[in-house]
């Protein structure tokens, strides 16, 4: 009995989440933080005023983007997460739009203040890490 030698396929790259006309693409090293903001800004999605920060994701958030992090432009915590949400509109069901994030998630910026609050001011390369306290806290 003749069988066939066992072939191994290479794993296909993960397919990045995809909204509009903005490829999450910078956390593969295709696009520069800068030219994911830039096409942001020049798409309207955010506003060149607002300070550059990176949005970072753990957890399921993680998985269900598709993407590690965001490079974006946004003044707070609540203009970040819409901007999230805008660009990767699946994870709606897991954030909220209220006034505060859901009980189980928490952001950190810049690894020293964990916030609720959606409208905690954002500076100048501040670095938000957004995540399910079940999994870091």
């Amino acid at each position: 009995m003749h069988t066939q030698p066992k072939t191994t396929r290479a794993k296909a790259k993960p397919k990045l989440a995809v909204s509009g006309e903005i490829r999450l693409t910078h956390t593969l090293g295709e696009a520069s933080p800068e030219e994911t903001r830039a096409a942001l800004v020049a798409q309207g999605r955010c506003h060149p005023d607002h300070p550059a920060v990176t949005l970072e994701l753990y957890g399921n958030l993680r998985l269900k983007a598709g993407c590690a992090s965001l490079p974006i432009r946004a003044d707070s915590v609540s203009t970040a997460l819409d901007l999230l949400l805008t660009l990767i509109p699946s994870l709606s069901a897991q954030l909220p739009t209220g006034p505060a994030l859901f009980e189980h998630y928490r952001v950190s910026i810049n690894g020293r203040n964990l916030v609720r609050e959606l409208g905690h001011a954002l500076e100048e390369d501040d670095h938000l890490v957004l995540f399910s306290a079940t999994v870091g806290g």
